[in-house]
């Protein structure tokens, strides 16, 4: 009875886990690119690296929303860069360039005058 409790107990943990949805492969060949995909557990990534050190791939995961996510990135000389439709975006500069009032053109003008004349002392008196 005593060794009936333990083997029961183990087989109702065999039989109540759950099983893992796994797949991984890699390809790499001697001049240093590589290939890699992972699955597991409904998380991915697929990666793709090149000799001259760039690399490119994507990755996928269940959010706490139950939404699945998926990011695109490029590293490379220009640096890491990630896309995907749930990341933060930088906000647009919609800026209008400010133009000179003719008040600021006319002050300009006399200070480069004093300036080609060989008389900047005179900047300081200058209003």
């Amino acid at each position: 009875m005593k060794f009936l409790v333990p083997v029961l107990a183990v087989l109702v943990a065999v039989v109540a886990a759950k099983p893992v949805d796994q797949n991984v492969a890699v390809t790499q060949d001697t001049a240093g690119n590589y290939k890699l995909v992972v699955n597991l557990n409904g998380q991915s990534r697929a990666e793709q690296g090149n000799a001259d050190g760039t690399v490119s791939g994507s990755y996928s995961y269940v959010d706490a929303n139950g939404v699945l996510q998926t990011v695109q990135y490029t590293a490379g000389p220009d640096g890491f860069r990630a896309t995907g439709n749930h990341l933060p975006m930088a906000p647009v500069d919609h800026a209008v360039p400010v133009s000179e009032t003719e008040e600021v053109r006319s002050a300009r003008a006399l200070h480069l005058s004093l300036l080609n004349k060989g008389e900047p002392e005179k900047l300081c008196c200058v209003v």
